[in-house]
């Protein structure tokens, strides 16, 4: 008797240890994905287009049932027409009451499309809290953000809330398959502009090259540029988005060959130009011309040229009185010529005087190409410790970023050319750039140069990519071969959605939507001269720091509140590097 009481107590306590090894066997376990969801990416979508009559549900929710012009779209882009439209509720014939659609109703290998979020769809919510979805919409009081199935937070998608208006929204395109064997497509803003772009964004931009989608959701982000509070797909960018801007430059004497060669190429490949004329090169031909280009879309703008004596565009050889005559005559000549004054201003260097009574005088100009990236002594003119993307000026010193609001002149600046900062500081050359006018005199192999460069620029910075295409169509040398490449492979990449061709003044317009100071930059590229050499850079309106291969080749700090040497007086030559301290240069 005591045998087999003994014997049921063994009984149990090994029964009681089995079920806990089981309960922290399951805690501590990492949990598999759930094995009826299939990973995709979107360009697996083109099966929903390509699906049997009946088997694509078209999913209204009847709490917001005003969207069908948008599932007409999608409906239109099907190849059978007959397909499902379903109004439906929580816990009616195709939905039951968890938001989960009926497996019964609607069957495995069959689709389903949603456009709206989690707030309007009670099945897009269903999606995302169970984690079916690729990824699920979060906010607080001051911001939204999307985070993935594994709860991390997706960092490009963070958006504050105060960015969201009639002006500015993001939205999210997805697709995956779920536990029931289901394909589903999700479409949704934030606000309701979000979601309508969301969906001509994927009719007219993404569907056509699909199969370069790869992953299974996208978030992207819209501005509105011409302020219409109205969105269109040519303001759309992604997060972070990039851009590619063609200038060409008439800074003196004007050759009409050169001119319109140049303009007939890039409207053959469907390239947006900003022009920038001088008081030099205002002729009435050429005025005609530029008014023909920008009834076609193009923008012109305003070159401070370079003619005889000190008036060359470095305004520092000039004192400031004359500055700023020099400043009122061409803004005058320009707006007889063209009916309004610039919003862009260009020259190889304005200084902060300048700069600052151009923006009290003339306030319709928001953006200057107000500096060179020399890095080295040229033209009697030094500008090394530039920044390299775009910034706000401060009053004191054009070189130096603003700190603060009340630093800050409300311009925002560009450089002149887009430099090859490493190899210029290495080669002591500031002819590494992507403008072929210098590079081909330093580089043997421009074609694989420029590649390299130009995705150095598009993919290589956190904030945004920028590419500069700068052609000074005046200078003595013209290379018309290298031209036409380098704008056919701008043409290419533009057409595989790497980046967006803009005018200048559209990228202000964006950036200054964004961007209310000075922003902090990381750049990280491989040399296009030697694939070998790893450049690591950091702008900060403190600092600029450079590393070559981990190792330390630039640091240069910004002086705030100390006018630069020529803000009151002509000086030549011109030094303005920020003060140098532990530098090669």
């Amino acid at each position: 008797m005591r045998l087999d009481i003994n014997l049921r107590v063994f009984v149990a306590a090994c029964i009681v240890a089995i079920l806990l090894l089981l309960i922290l066997s399951s805690i501590f376990t990492p949990k598999p994905k759930k094995s009826g969801i299939e990973a995709v990416s979107l360009r697996n979508v083109k099966s929903l287009f390509d699906a049997p009559a009946g088997a694509v549900y078209l999913m209204y929710s009847k709490s917001n049932p005003n969207d069908y012009i948008l599932y007409e779209k999608i409906l239109n882009m099907c190849r059978n027409k007959s397909q499902v439209e379903c109004y439906y509720s929580l816990n009616d014939l195709y939905v039951d009451g968890d938001g989960c659609p009926r497996s019964n109703v609607i069957s495995p290998g069959s689709y389903m499309v949603f456009i709206g979020g989690p707030i309007s769809h009670p099945c897009v919510d269903y999606y995302e809290r169970t984690l079916q979805a690729p990824c699920s919409l979060e906010y607080n009081s001051t911001h939204i953000w999307w985070k993935d199935q594994n709860g991390s937070i997706i960092q490009k998608s963070v958006t504050a809330l105060s960015e969201i208006d009639e002006h500015h929204d993001v939205f999210i395109i997805e697709f995956f398959i779920d536990e029931a064997g289901r394909g589903v497509f999700i479409c949704y803003g934030y606000g309701w502009r979000g979601t309508w772009i969301a969906i001509e964004y994927f009719s007219k931009v993404i569907y056509p090259n699909i199969e370069d989608y790869t992953n299974s959701f996208y978030f992207f982000k819209w501005t509105d540029l011409n302020e219409d509070s109205f969105p269109d797909i040519n303001e759309v960018f992604g997060d972070p988005p990039n851009f590619v801007v063609v200038q060409a430059m008439l800074q003196s004497t004007v050759n009409l060959t050169v001119l319109e060669w140049f303009a007939e190429t890039c409207y053959s490949m469907n390239l947006k130009v900003t022009w920038y004329v001088s008081i030099y090169s205002m002729e009435e031909k050429v005025n005609s011309l530029l008014k023909l280009y920008k009834e076609m879309g193009d923008d012109i703008e305003l070159s401070l040229g370079y003619g005889a004596g000190d008036t060359n565009a470095f305004f520092n050889r000039m004192p400031p009185e004359k500055r700023l005559n020099y400043i009122d005559y061409c803004m005058g000549k320009f707006k007889r010529e063209f009916g309004y004054f610039p919003s862009i201003i260009q020259a190889y260097y304005i200084d902060a005087y300048t700069l600052t009574y151009v923006s009290k005088r003339y306030p319709n100009v928001k953006g200057a190409i107000a500096y060179c990236n020399h890095e080295v002594f040229l033209d009697d003119f030094k500008s090394a410790g530039a920044y390299y993307m775009p910034y706000y000026p401060s009053r004191f010193n054009t070189l130096c970023p603003a700190e603060n609001g009340e630093e800050k002149i409300d311009i925002v600046v560009m450089p002149y050319f887009h430099r090859d900062v490493g190899n210029s500081i290495l080669k002591h050359s500031a002819l590494y750039n992507l403008n072929p006018q210098d590079g081909t005199k330093v580089v043997k192999n421009w074609r694989k140069y420029f590649q390299g460069l130009f995705n150095a620029f598009i993919n290589g910075w956190d904030k945004f990519g920028l590419a500069i295409y700068a052609i000074d169509l005046t200078y003595n040398y013209v290379p018309f071969s290298e031209i036409k490449e380098d704008l056919a492979y701008i043409k290419h990449q533009v057409e595989l959605q790497k980046c967006e061709n803009v005018l200048d003044k559209d990228f202000l317009k964006w950036f200054r939507s964004r961007f209310d100071e000075t922003p902090s930059y990381e750049w990280r590229y491989r040399s296009p001269a030697d694939e070998n050499i790893m450049f690591e850079w950091y702008f900060t309106p403190d600092s600029r720091i450079g590393y070559m291969n981990g190792k330390l080749i630039d640091f240069r700090r910004y002086v705030h509140g100390v006018y630069e040497e020529c803000f009151n007086k002509a000086v030549i030559p011109y030094d303005n590097s920020a003060i140098p301290e532990n530098s090669n240069e």
